[in-house]
């Protein structure tokens, strides 16, 4: 198997195993409950506890929302940690893996694009009752709260339904961010990654509609919709950038379902990107594990950037980028996505220490926490992009110096002959852009 594609199995397994994980740990270890604890583990992963009378560093004491305690390296906490290192680490691995081997010239898939396309909904789907069915037992039958009423029914549906939710945002954005570089480093055709968006994406917006719903629900049945929307209190701007992310979501499907309009098509992918971006920003102000998250979704995205950037500077054919036309080659790509992931994390890293000091002081506002996830997010695409370029350009110029030791493939033309030769100096400069001096995964 591909060894990228062993990463991101590895990725998803570990996603379906996080809550089962998480809440047998708390089982078994009460004590470990605050580090672990919250939605989705929220509080563990965000530096979030209890609040206590004695909390020096929210305001409101034991009234506050939380009570802010500091991380153990660059502002993570343990768990953090080993929540980042599981989520990245195997996608990062595999890429490197993929760098020392060649991919394969042609696609040879084993089964028809129908076919397929049938598998890859069964598989999500069983993915999405995974991560739905645990929290939903947990909040419908062992908490007392969420077990008095039909409203507290609605709502504990609605709570659980933000599980499955983030995972699907976390990865909605990998298989059409990478559809022009990931093609040869999985063996699947463009079409397929692309199919594989569409699934993700509409299963966000089902949860989406749920999660959304059911709080909505609840919130007017108990007469607190207006006051939760309302920005009087920092804690408030949960539900502000929760209501943001949804009526975003709603315009990407709306937008997409008439992506084939005369007057959309022309301008449809670069205002979906621009859509989804701000979609993806304001779900990680929502809720702020996001910044983690989504550290894969954003190296993707920026190795993909870096590559139809390098095919315009070394090739100036941005058009053709398919599965065989790949500015610097598979291997390249897998190198710069590697890179990507490691920047990634190191942009979130920076923010979350600064993030620790301002949420550490005492008596913290409860505002300034929810810019810290988007910024994490941004800078870290920025880095990831830099780190990519990078790699690519290194990558491109070794590769065009093996094709300068190279000897001449055809002999010069006749004497007075005034065609043109048919391997022009253009033509090995394209050829250069490519890794191997050949054709797809060639050396």
């Amino acid at each position: 198997m591909l060894p990228l594609r062993v990463g991101i199995l590895v990725t998803l397994v570990a996603s379906v195993a996080y809550e089962p994980l998480r809440w047998l740990t708390t089982m078994l270890s009460p004590s470990l409950d605050e580090a672990l604890g919250g939605v989705g583990g929220v509080g563990g992963l965000a530096n979030l506890g209890s609040p206590t009378a004695n909390c020096s560093t929210t305001t409101g004491g034991a009234r506050a929302p939380y009570c802010f305690y500091p991380g153990l390296v660059f502002g993570l906490t343990p768990f953090a940690l080993v929540v980042l290192a599981v989520w990245v680490l195997p996608l990062a691995l595999g890429a490197l893996a993929a760098t020392a081997r060649k991919c394969a010239a042609t696609l040879t898939p084993t089964a028809s694009t129908a076919t397929a396309s049938r598998s890859l909904c069964g598989a999500w789907v069983l993915m999405n009752v995974a991560w739905f069915a645990l929290p939903l037992a947990q909040y419908c039958f062992l908490d007392p709260f969420l077990d008095r009423s039909l409203w507290s029914r609605v709502l504990a549906a609605s709570i659980a339904a933000a599980y499955p939710l983030s995972w699907n945002l976390s990865l909605v954005a990998i298989p059409s961010a990478g559809a022009n570089y990931l093609p040869p480093l999985l063996a699947v055709s463009r079409a397929q990654l692309i199919s594989t968006h569409k699934v993700a994406a509409c299963s966000s917006l089902f949860w989406a509609l749920l999660h959304a719903g059911g709080q909505i629900a609840y919130l007017v049945s108990a007469g607190k919709l207006r006051a939760q929307l309302s920005p009087s209190k920092g804690e408030h701007l949960l539900y502000c950038f929760g209501a943001l992310t949804l009526a975003l979501l709603l315009a990407l499907a709306t937008l997409a379902a008439f992506r084939r309009h005369r007057g959309i098509a022309p301008w449809f992918r670069a205002a979906h990107r621009a859509m989804a971006t701000l979609a993806l920003l304001s779900a990680a102000a929502h809720w702020w594990p996001f910044a983690l998250l989504l550290c894969p979704a954003v190296a993707v995205g920026a190795t993909g950037a870096a590559v139809l950037a390098r095919a315009k500077v070394e090739c100036e054919r941005e058009g053709e980028l398919q599965d065989g036309q790949l500015a610097g080659g598979p291997r390249a790509s897998a190198a710069a996505l590697a890179a990507s992931l490691g920047a990634s994390v190191a942009g979130l890293c920076a923010v979350w220490a600064v993030r620790g000091s301002v949420m550490g002081r005492a008596e913290a506002d409860t505002y300034s926490p929810f810019a810290f996830p988007p910024l994490a997010l941004v800078l870290g695409g920025l880095v990831a992009r830099a780190a990519a370029g990078l790699v690519l350009a290194r990558w491109c110029n070794r590769s065009k110096h093996a094709a300068s030791l190279l000897p001449p493939s055809l002999p010069p033309p006749p004497a007075g002959d005034p065609a043109p030769l048919p391997f022009s100096l253009r033509s090995q400069q394209l050829r250069s852009c490519h890794l191997g001096i050949g054709p797809l995964g060639s050396t």
